[in-house]
Protein backbone atom coordinates (compact mmCIF):
# COMPACT_ATOMS: atom_id res chain seq x y z
CA UNK A 1 0.00 0.00 0.00
CA UNK A 2 2.84 2.38 0.17
CA UNK A 3 3.57 2.06 -3.60
CA UNK A 4 0.29 2.64 -3.55
CA UNK A 5 -0.02 6.25 -1.24
CA UNK A 6 2.87 7.44 -3.08
CA UNK A 7 1.65 7.22 -6.69
CA UNK A 8 -1.64 8.81 -4.80
CA UNK A 9 0.25 11.63 -3.53
CA UNK A 10 2.22 11.99 -6.85
CA UNK A 11 -0.96 12.15 -8.54
CA UNK A 12 -2.76 14.28 -6.51
CA UNK A 13 0.25 17.28 -6.52
CA UNK A 14 0.22 16.98 -10.18
CA UNK A 15 -3.07 17.78 -10.43
CA UNK A 16 -2.68 21.26 -7.85
CA UNK A 17 -4.44 19.14 -4.93
CA UNK A 18 -2.15 20.29 -2.00
CA UNK A 19 -4.49 21.06 0.26
CA UNK A 20 -5.20 18.59 3.30
CA UNK A 21 -3.43 15.93 1.14
CA UNK A 22 -1.82 14.43 4.25
CA UNK A 23 -4.99 14.21 5.75
CA UNK A 24 -6.91 12.94 2.90
CA UNK A 25 -4.25 9.88 2.43
CA UNK A 26 -5.24 7.99 5.03
CA UNK A 27 -9.00 8.51 4.53
CA UNK A 28 -8.83 7.99 1.04
CA UNK A 29 -6.87 4.51 1.58
CA UNK A 30 -9.59 3.26 3.66
CA UNK A 31 -12.35 4.04 0.92
CA UNK A 32 -9.25 2.33 -0.88
CA UNK A 33 -10.10 -0.87 0.95
CA UNK A 34 -14.01 -0.68 1.60
CA UNK A 35 -14.07 -0.62 -2.38
CA UNK A 36 -11.74 -4.08 -2.44
CA UNK A 37 -9.78 -1.66 -4.95
CA UNK A 38 -7.05 -2.98 -5.35
CA UNK A 39 -5.20 -1.62 -8.33
CA UNK A 40 -3.77 2.04 -9.41
CA UNK A 41 -6.37 3.09 -11.30
CA UNK A 42 -9.33 2.55 -8.73
CA UNK A 43 -7.20 4.28 -6.37
CA UNK A 44 -7.04 7.30 -9.20
CA UNK A 45 -11.37 6.91 -9.54
CA UNK A 46 -11.47 7.65 -6.09
CA UNK A 47 -9.74 10.80 -5.56
CA UNK A 48 -11.29 11.95 -8.92
CA UNK A 49 -14.39 11.33 -6.73
CA UNK A 50 -13.57 12.89 -3.68
CA UNK A 51 -12.19 15.86 -5.56
CA UNK A 52 -15.24 16.00 -7.86
CA UNK A 53 -17.61 16.53 -4.76
CA UNK A 54 -15.42 18.61 -2.94
CA UNK A 55 -13.09 16.79 -1.23
CA UNK A 56 -15.65 15.32 1.53
CA UNK A 57 -12.95 14.04 3.25
CA UNK A 58 -12.16 17.50 4.55
CA UNK A 59 -15.39 16.73 6.35
CA UNK A 60 -15.54 13.16 7.06
CA UNK A 61 -18.47 12.17 4.66
CA UNK A 62 -18.37 8.81 3.54
CA UNK A 63 -19.96 8.75 -0.35
CA UNK A 64 -23.37 8.29 -0.70
CA UNK A 65 -22.83 4.93 -2.68
CA UNK A 66 -20.30 3.49 -0.31
CA UNK A 67 -21.44 0.35 1.26
CA UNK A 68 -23.03 -0.01 4.83
CA UNK A 69 -20.14 0.82 7.26
CA UNK A 70 -18.32 3.20 5.33
CA UNK A 71 -19.46 5.77 7.55
CA UNK A 72 -17.67 4.38 10.57
CA UNK A 73 -14.42 3.62 8.90
CA UNK A 74 -14.21 7.48 8.04
CA UNK A 75 -15.08 8.56 11.19
CA UNK A 76 -12.14 6.60 12.89
CA UNK A 77 -9.88 7.84 10.01
CA UNK A 78 -10.48 11.37 11.99
CA UNK A 79 -7.04 12.62 13.41
CA UNK A 80 -6.92 13.32 16.78
CA UNK A 81 -6.02 16.89 16.85
CA UNK A 82 -9.32 17.32 14.58
CA UNK A 83 -12.08 15.94 16.95
CA UNK A 84 -13.60 18.14 19.35
CA UNK A 85 -12.15 18.36 22.51
CA UNK A 86 -14.60 19.38 25.67
CA UNK A 87 -12.71 21.45 27.97
CA UNK A 88 -11.45 20.03 31.50
CA UNK A 89 -14.03 19.24 34.40
CA UNK A 90 -16.58 19.02 32.15
CA UNK A 91 -19.79 21.81 32.17
CA UNK A 92 -19.11 24.78 29.96
CA UNK A 93 -16.72 27.13 32.65
CA UNK A 94 -15.85 30.66 31.83
CA UNK A 95 -19.14 31.22 29.51
CA UNK A 96 -17.48 29.19 26.54
CA UNK A 97 -20.28 28.44 24.25
CA UNK A 98 -19.36 25.01 22.52
CA UNK A 99 -18.96 25.27 18.13
CA UNK A 100 -22.27 24.93 16.50
CA UNK A 101 -21.93 22.15 14.11
CA UNK A 102 -21.00 22.81 10.60
CA UNK A 103 -23.23 22.31 8.30
CA UNK A 104 -23.15 19.22 6.05
CA UNK A 105 -21.20 19.49 3.18
CA UNK A 106 -23.28 19.45 -0.20
CA UNK A 107 -21.36 17.11 -3.06
CA UNK A 108 -21.38 18.80 -6.27
CA UNK A 109 -23.31 17.27 -9.20
CA UNK A 110 -21.26 16.17 -11.71
CA UNK A 111 -22.91 16.19 -15.36
CA UNK A 112 -21.81 13.28 -17.10
CA UNK A 113 -18.85 14.07 -20.30
CA UNK A 114 -20.25 15.00 -23.60
CA UNK A 115 -20.48 11.78 -26.04
CA UNK A 116 -17.35 11.57 -28.11
CA UNK A 117 -19.80 11.95 -31.27
CA UNK A 118 -21.70 14.80 -30.08
CA UNK A 119 -21.20 17.78 -31.96
CA UNK A 120 -23.43 20.87 -30.77
CA UNK A 121 -26.73 20.68 -28.79
CA UNK A 122 -28.92 23.64 -30.37
CA UNK A 123 -30.63 25.20 -27.44
CA UNK A 124 -32.50 28.91 -27.50
CA UNK A 125 -36.18 27.99 -27.68
CA UNK A 126 -38.63 28.25 -25.33
CA UNK A 127 -41.01 25.35 -26.71
CA UNK A 128 -40.59 21.97 -28.69
CA UNK A 129 -37.98 22.18 -31.72
CA UNK A 130 -39.90 20.86 -34.72
CA UNK A 131 -37.56 21.10 -37.86
CA UNK A 132 -34.37 21.80 -38.83
CA UNK A 133 -32.81 22.99 -42.04
CA UNK A 134 -28.90 23.07 -43.16
CA UNK A 135 -28.09 25.91 -45.96
CA UNK A 136 -26.13 24.26 -48.89
CA UNK A 137 -23.16 26.43 -48.86
CA UNK A 138 -22.94 25.73 -45.19
CA UNK A 139 -23.36 29.30 -43.91
CA UNK A 140 -26.53 29.06 -41.88
CA UNK A 141 -28.66 26.19 -39.20
CA UNK A 142 -32.11 27.03 -39.04
CA UNK A 143 -34.56 25.41 -36.60
CA UNK A 144 -37.71 25.89 -35.90
CA UNK A 145 -40.50 25.98 -32.49
CA UNK A 146 -43.74 25.72 -31.01
CA UNK A 147 -42.50 28.77 -29.35
CA UNK A 148 -43.23 30.63 -32.81
CA UNK A 149 -40.11 31.64 -34.09
CA UNK A 150 -37.18 30.90 -36.68
CA UNK A 151 -33.58 30.59 -35.22
CA UNK A 152 -31.25 31.17 -38.65
CA UNK A 153 -27.88 30.32 -36.99
CA UNK A 154 -24.01 31.48 -38.65
CA UNK A 155 -22.86 27.63 -38.90
CA UNK A 156 -19.33 29.03 -38.50
CA UNK A 157 -20.14 30.11 -34.80
CA UNK A 158 -21.37 26.48 -33.79
CA UNK A 159 -17.91 26.17 -32.07
CA UNK A 160 -18.84 29.32 -29.99
CA UNK A 161 -20.24 29.35 -26.44
CA UNK A 162 -22.83 31.68 -28.02
CA UNK A 163 -23.49 30.99 -31.77
CA UNK A 164 -24.48 34.27 -33.89
CA UNK A 165 -28.37 34.11 -34.40
CA UNK A 166 -31.14 36.03 -35.45
CA UNK A 167 -34.45 35.15 -34.66
CA UNK A 168 -37.56 35.20 -37.28
CA UNK A 169 -40.95 35.78 -35.21
CA UNK A 170 -43.81 34.38 -37.15
CA UNK A 171 -47.52 35.88 -36.08
CA UNK A 172 -50.26 33.57 -34.96
CA UNK A 173 -48.80 30.76 -35.83
CA UNK A 174 -45.55 28.36 -35.89
CA UNK A 175 -43.48 26.38 -38.70
CA UNK A 176 -43.21 23.07 -38.35
CA UNK A 177 -40.96 22.58 -41.74
CA UNK A 178 -38.09 24.58 -42.75
CA UNK A 179 -35.87 24.21 -46.35
CA UNK A 180 -33.50 26.30 -48.35
CA UNK A 181 -33.18 26.72 -51.62
CA UNK A 182 -29.79 26.04 -53.34
CA UNK A 183 -27.77 29.26 -53.74
CA UNK A 184 -29.61 30.03 -49.87
CA UNK A 185 -31.34 33.38 -50.94
CA UNK A 186 -34.76 31.72 -50.08
CA UNK A 187 -35.91 29.90 -46.74
CA UNK A 188 -39.18 28.33 -46.59
CA UNK A 189 -41.35 27.40 -43.77
CA UNK A 190 -45.01 26.07 -43.87
CA UNK A 191 -47.10 27.02 -40.91
CA UNK A 192 -48.93 24.18 -38.44
CA UNK A 193 -52.36 25.37 -39.57
CA UNK A 194 -51.63 23.48 -42.95
CA UNK A 195 -52.59 26.44 -45.11
CA UNK A 196 -49.76 28.86 -45.96
CA UNK A 197 -45.94 28.53 -47.26
CA UNK A 198 -43.66 31.61 -46.00
CA UNK A 199 -40.62 32.27 -48.66
CA UNK A 200 -37.85 34.51 -46.59
CA UNK A 201 -35.39 36.44 -48.13
CA UNK A 202 -32.16 35.47 -46.80
CA UNK A 203 -28.85 38.08 -47.88
CA UNK A 204 -26.07 36.73 -49.91
CA UNK A 205 -22.42 36.97 -47.96
CA UNK A 206 -21.65 39.91 -49.86
CA UNK A 207 -24.51 41.77 -48.72
CA UNK A 208 -24.64 40.37 -45.60
CA UNK A 209 -20.96 41.72 -44.95
CA UNK A 210 -22.01 45.40 -46.19
CA UNK A 211 -23.09 48.22 -43.89
CA UNK A 212 -24.90 51.30 -45.49
CA UNK A 213 -23.94 54.58 -44.06
CA UNK A 214 -26.42 57.18 -43.89
CA UNK A 215 -26.24 60.94 -42.86
CA UNK A 216 -27.51 61.62 -39.63
CA UNK A 217 -27.95 65.21 -38.98
CA UNK A 218 -28.54 64.61 -35.16
CA UNK A 219 -24.96 63.61 -34.84
CA UNK A 220 -23.35 66.83 -36.47
CA UNK A 221 -22.27 67.36 -40.02
CA UNK A 222 -20.35 64.71 -41.99
CA UNK A 223 -21.43 62.07 -39.16
CA UNK A 224 -22.55 58.70 -40.41
CA UNK A 225 -23.90 55.79 -38.50
CA UNK A 226 -23.71 52.48 -39.32
CA UNK A 227 -26.48 49.68 -40.46
CA UNK A 228 -24.97 46.43 -39.91
CA UNK A 229 -25.96 43.25 -41.88
CA UNK A 230 -29.69 42.68 -43.37
CA UNK A 231 -32.63 41.11 -41.66
CA UNK A 232 -34.47 37.89 -43.48
CA UNK A 233 -37.74 39.69 -44.90
CA UNK A 234 -41.06 37.71 -45.72
CA UNK A 235 -41.28 38.05 -49.88
CA UNK A 236 -44.22 36.02 -50.40
CA UNK A 237 -46.84 33.95 -48.49
CA UNK A 238 -49.22 31.69 -50.29
CA UNK A 239 -51.72 28.74 -49.11
CA UNK A 240 -50.81 25.23 -49.62
CA UNK A 241 -54.18 23.62 -50.05
CA UNK A 242 -53.28 20.44 -48.38
CA UNK A 243 -55.87 19.06 -45.68
CA UNK A 244 -54.04 17.65 -43.26
CA UNK A 245 -51.62 19.96 -40.20
CA UNK A 246 -47.92 20.52 -41.76
CA UNK A 247 -45.27 19.25 -40.39
CA UNK A 248 -41.75 18.51 -40.76
CA UNK A 249 -39.93 15.91 -43.75
CA UNK A 250 -37.21 12.85 -42.47
CA UNK A 251 -34.22 12.37 -44.70
CA UNK A 252 -30.83 13.09 -46.48
CA UNK A 253 -28.53 13.92 -49.14
CA UNK A 254 -30.38 17.30 -50.24
CA UNK A 255 -30.73 21.02 -48.65
CA UNK A 256 -34.16 21.18 -50.21
CA UNK A 257 -35.44 18.37 -48.43
CA UNK A 258 -37.97 18.52 -44.97
CA UNK A 259 -38.26 15.44 -42.46
CA UNK A 260 -41.60 14.68 -41.29
CA UNK A 261 -42.28 14.04 -37.55
CA UNK A 262 -43.07 10.31 -36.41
CA UNK A 263 -46.09 9.50 -37.65
CA UNK A 264 -46.78 8.20 -33.90
CA UNK A 265 -46.07 11.86 -32.50
CA UNK A 266 -48.51 13.25 -35.08
CA UNK A 267 -50.86 11.16 -37.24
CA UNK A 268 -50.99 13.85 -40.38
CA UNK A 269 -48.32 15.21 -41.57
CA UNK A 270 -46.94 17.16 -44.85
CA UNK A 271 -43.87 18.49 -46.09
CA UNK A 272 -42.52 21.43 -48.10
CA UNK A 273 -38.75 21.26 -50.54
CA UNK A 274 -37.34 23.95 -51.94
CA UNK A 275 -35.70 22.54 -55.92
CA UNK A 276 -33.18 24.94 -57.68
CA UNK A 277 -32.67 28.82 -57.64
CA UNK A 278 -34.53 32.10 -58.77
CA UNK A 279 -36.94 31.85 -61.36
CA UNK A 280 -36.51 28.21 -61.69
CA UNK A 281 -37.17 27.36 -58.19
CA UNK A 282 -40.19 25.14 -57.28
CA UNK A 283 -42.11 24.68 -54.35
CA UNK A 284 -42.84 21.02 -53.19
CA UNK A 285 -45.54 20.37 -50.71
CA UNK A 286 -46.37 16.74 -49.88
CA UNK A 287 -49.22 16.27 -47.81
CA UNK A 288 -49.05 13.28 -45.08
CA UNK A 289 -51.52 11.24 -43.75
CA UNK A 290 -54.99 10.93 -45.27
CA UNK A 291 -53.49 13.48 -47.71
CA UNK A 292 -51.77 11.62 -50.39
CA UNK A 293 -51.33 15.00 -52.94
CA UNK A 294 -48.00 16.07 -54.35
CA UNK A 295 -48.42 19.50 -55.00
CA UNK A 296 -46.03 22.01 -57.28
CA UNK A 297 -45.86 25.87 -56.68
CA UNK A 298 -43.96 28.32 -58.42
CA UNK A 299 -41.95 31.09 -56.60
CA UNK A 300 -44.89 33.41 -57.27
CA UNK A 301 -47.24 30.66 -55.21
CA UNK A 302 -48.81 29.84 -58.24
CA UNK A 303 -49.54 25.97 -58.85
CA UNK A 304 -48.06 24.56 -61.70
CA UNK A 305 -49.24 20.67 -61.15
CA UNK A 306 -50.22 17.96 -58.68
CA UNK A 307 -49.81 14.40 -58.39
CA UNK A 308 -51.33 11.88 -56.35
CA UNK A 309 -49.27 8.51 -54.69
CA UNK A 310 -52.47 6.88 -53.92
CA UNK A 311 -51.01 4.80 -51.16
CA UNK A 312 -53.45 5.56 -48.67
CA UNK A 313 -51.25 7.36 -46.58
CA UNK A 314 -47.86 9.16 -47.39
CA UNK A 315 -45.11 8.35 -44.37
CA UNK A 316 -41.88 10.13 -45.30
CA UNK A 317 -40.05 11.79 -48.32
CA UNK A 318 -37.44 13.61 -49.44
CA UNK A 319 -35.82 14.99 -52.92
CA UNK A 320 -32.36 14.47 -54.76
CA UNK A 321 -29.45 16.98 -54.22
CA UNK A 322 -29.70 17.20 -57.98
CA UNK A 323 -33.40 18.15 -57.60
CA UNK A 324 -34.14 15.76 -59.95
CA UNK A 325 -35.92 13.33 -57.79
CA UNK A 326 -38.75 13.45 -55.27
CA UNK A 327 -38.88 9.99 -53.04
CA UNK A 328 -42.11 9.42 -51.10
CA UNK A 329 -42.47 6.72 -48.44
CA UNK A 330 -46.25 5.70 -48.14
CA UNK A 331 -48.55 3.30 -45.82
CA UNK A 332 -47.57 0.23 -48.54
CA UNK A 333 -43.90 -1.17 -47.96
CA UNK A 334 -42.39 0.97 -51.11
CA UNK A 335 -41.30 4.35 -52.09
CA UNK A 336 -42.41 6.07 -54.85
CA UNK A 337 -40.19 7.98 -56.97
CA UNK A 338 -41.28 11.03 -59.22
CA UNK A 339 -39.15 13.21 -61.66
CA UNK A 340 -39.31 17.00 -61.93
CA UNK A 341 -39.02 16.99 -65.77
CA UNK A 342 -37.94 20.52 -66.98
CA UNK A 343 -38.18 21.87 -70.61
CA UNK A 344 -35.06 21.70 -72.41
CA UNK A 345 -35.06 24.89 -73.82
CA UNK A 346 -35.86 27.25 -70.92
CA UNK A 347 -34.80 24.65 -67.94
CA UNK A 348 -38.93 25.73 -66.39
CA UNK A 349 -40.72 23.44 -65.30
CA UNK A 350 -42.76 20.92 -67.65
CA UNK A 351 -44.26 18.36 -65.62
CA UNK A 352 -44.23 15.73 -62.76
CA UNK A 353 -43.54 12.30 -63.85
CA UNK A 354 -43.64 8.84 -61.79
CA UNK A 355 -39.88 7.46 -62.06
CA UNK A 356 -39.62 3.96 -60.44
CA UNK A 357 -40.65 2.24 -56.89
CA UNK A 358 -38.57 1.10 -54.45
CA UNK A 359 -40.16 -2.50 -53.13
CA UNK A 360 -39.44 -5.21 -51.11
CA UNK A 361 -39.98 -4.44 -47.74
CA UNK A 362 -43.06 -5.91 -45.53
CA UNK A 363 -43.91 -3.56 -43.08
CA UNK A 364 -44.20 0.06 -43.91
CA UNK A 365 -41.53 2.58 -44.83
CA UNK A 366 -40.88 5.40 -42.29
CA UNK A 367 -37.73 6.44 -43.39
CA UNK A 368 -35.60 7.36 -46.74
CA UNK A 369 -32.84 8.86 -47.89
CA UNK A 370 -30.48 9.71 -51.26
CA UNK A 371 -27.19 10.37 -51.13
CA UNK A 372 -25.57 13.99 -52.43
CA UNK A 373 -24.82 12.36 -55.65
CA UNK A 374 -27.99 10.82 -56.71
CA UNK A 375 -26.85 7.26 -57.02
CA UNK A 376 -28.15 5.50 -54.36
CA UNK A 377 -30.88 5.41 -51.80
CA UNK A 378 -31.90 3.83 -48.58
CA UNK A 379 -35.20 3.13 -46.89
CA UNK A 380 -35.73 1.81 -43.49
CA UNK A 381 -38.70 -0.14 -42.68
CA UNK A 382 -41.35 -1.16 -39.91
CA UNK A 383 -40.47 -4.58 -41.13
CA UNK A 384 -37.38 -4.54 -38.69
CA UNK A 385 -35.13 -4.07 -42.20
CA UNK A 386 -32.95 -1.61 -43.95
CA UNK A 387 -32.08 -1.32 -47.32
CA UNK A 388 -29.39 0.22 -50.35
CA UNK A 389 -30.88 1.07 -53.76
CA UNK A 390 -29.00 1.40 -56.88
CA UNK A 391 -31.02 4.41 -58.84
CA UNK A 392 -28.64 4.47 -60.96
CA UNK A 393 -31.05 3.06 -63.96
CA UNK A 394 -32.67 3.50 -67.66
CA UNK A 395 -36.34 3.80 -65.93
CA UNK A 396 -37.58 5.13 -68.99
CA UNK A 397 -36.38 1.64 -70.53
CA UNK A 398 -39.23 -0.01 -67.41
CA UNK A 399 -35.28 -0.86 -65.71
CA UNK A 400 -36.03 -1.24 -62.04
CA UNK A 401 -33.84 0.21 -59.43
CA UNK A 402 -31.32 -2.60 -57.90
CA UNK A 403 -31.29 -3.29 -54.51
CA UNK A 404 -27.78 -3.64 -53.15
CA UNK A 405 -28.49 -5.46 -49.91
CA UNK A 406 -30.89 -6.11 -47.06
CA UNK A 407 -29.84 -6.04 -43.47
CA UNK A 408 -31.91 -6.31 -40.61
CA UNK A 409 -31.85 -4.16 -36.88
CA UNK A 410 -32.31 -5.51 -33.77
CA UNK A 411 -35.61 -4.83 -32.46
CA UNK A 412 -34.51 -4.76 -28.60
CA UNK A 413 -32.94 -1.24 -30.14
CA UNK A 414 -36.46 -0.07 -30.58
CA UNK A 415 -38.85 0.89 -33.29
CA UNK A 416 -37.10 2.63 -36.84
CA UNK A 417 -38.28 6.54 -37.17
CA UNK A 418 -35.49 7.69 -40.01
CA UNK A 419 -32.84 7.12 -41.78
CA UNK A 420 -29.57 9.47 -43.16
CA UNK A 421 -26.65 9.03 -45.11
CA UNK A 422 -23.52 9.77 -44.41
CA UNK A 423 -20.52 11.15 -45.58
CA UNK A 424 -19.55 10.07 -49.10
CA UNK A 425 -22.58 7.55 -48.50
CA UNK A 426 -20.12 4.99 -47.11
CA UNK A 427 -22.56 5.11 -43.56
CA UNK A 428 -25.93 5.69 -42.56
CA UNK A 429 -27.79 6.85 -39.66
CA UNK A 430 -31.24 5.27 -38.24
CA UNK A 431 -33.19 6.36 -35.68
CA UNK A 432 -34.85 3.93 -32.98
CA UNK A 433 -36.56 5.08 -30.40
CA UNK A 434 -33.91 7.47 -28.11
CA UNK A 435 -30.95 5.58 -30.26
CA UNK A 436 -28.72 6.67 -33.42
CA UNK A 437 -27.21 3.59 -34.52
CA UNK A 438 -24.49 3.77 -37.37
CA UNK A 439 -24.20 0.86 -39.97
CA UNK A 440 -21.79 0.41 -42.72
CA UNK A 441 -23.96 1.35 -46.00
CA UNK A 442 -21.43 -1.31 -48.13
CA UNK A 443 -21.63 -4.23 -45.20
CA UNK A 444 -24.69 -3.81 -43.14
CA UNK A 445 -22.55 -3.86 -40.20
CA UNK A 446 -23.08 -1.54 -37.27
CA UNK A 447 -20.09 0.41 -36.39
CA UNK A 448 -21.13 2.85 -34.00
CA UNK A 449 -24.03 3.58 -31.69
CA UNK A 450 -25.25 6.70 -28.99
CA UNK A 451 -28.40 5.28 -26.58
CA UNK A 452 -28.99 8.59 -25.41
CA UNK A 453 -29.04 10.88 -28.64
CA UNK A 454 -31.84 13.00 -27.64
CA UNK A 455 -32.50 13.11 -23.70
CA UNK A 456 -36.16 14.38 -23.39
CA UNK A 457 -38.94 12.19 -25.40
CA UNK A 458 -37.85 10.06 -28.53
CA UNK A 459 -36.28 11.09 -31.96
CA UNK A 460 -38.75 11.83 -35.10
CA UNK A 461 -36.53 12.99 -37.39
CA UNK A 462 -33.30 13.18 -38.91
CA UNK A 463 -31.89 14.92 -41.21
CA UNK A 464 -27.96 15.59 -43.01
CA UNK A 465 -26.80 18.53 -45.24
CA UNK A 466 -25.55 18.21 -48.19
CA UNK A 467 -21.67 17.18 -47.14
CA UNK A 468 -23.17 15.32 -44.47
CA UNK A 469 -21.04 15.51 -42.24
CA UNK A 470 -23.32 15.47 -39.28
CA UNK A 471 -26.91 14.50 -38.73
CA UNK A 472 -29.07 16.65 -36.80
CA UNK A 473 -31.55 14.98 -34.73
CA UNK A 474 -35.07 16.46 -33.45
CA UNK A 475 -37.27 15.05 -30.80
CA UNK A 476 -41.06 14.96 -29.56
CA UNK A 477 -41.78 17.23 -26.58
CA UNK A 478 -37.67 18.69 -26.59
CA UNK A 479 -36.86 21.93 -27.05
CA UNK A 480 -33.34 21.63 -28.21
CA UNK A 481 -32.03 19.64 -31.54
CA UNK A 482 -28.85 17.77 -31.18
CA UNK A 483 -26.07 17.54 -34.08
CA UNK A 484 -23.99 14.14 -34.25
CA UNK A 485 -21.23 13.30 -36.11
CA UNK A 486 -20.54 10.44 -38.36
CA UNK A 487 -17.86 7.66 -36.93
CA UNK A 488 -14.89 7.28 -38.90
CA UNK A 489 -15.46 3.85 -41.33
Amino acid sequence: MNRGRMELLQWARANGCLWKVDESLEFLARIHYIYDARDYISIVSTVEWALANGCPCSDREAPSDAPAGAAAECAAAEPRDKRHKRPKGGGNKGGHKPKAAAAPHKAKVIPPPPHLLLLRELKGHSETVTSVAFSPDGRFLATSSEDGSIRLIQAATLSDPEPKTHRIPLSFDHATALAFNDNTKRLAAVTSDYRKCCLFSIPSEAEASRCAREQCPAWGQGSVRMKKGIKPTLMKEFETGHSNPIMEASGAGSSAQFFSLCLAARPDAALVMLLDVEKWMVVVTCGAGSDTIVNLFSVKGEKLTHADTGHIKNNVACASADNRFIAVGCYLPEVTLLEVCRKKQTGEFDKLARAMTLGGHKGQVVGVAINSTTTRAATVSLDGTWRVWDITVRYNLDEDPRCQGTYPLDATKGVPTGIAFGPGGKVVAISAGKRLLYFSAETGAQVGEVADACGTGSIVGLKSPRDAHCVAVVASGNKHAFLWKFPDV
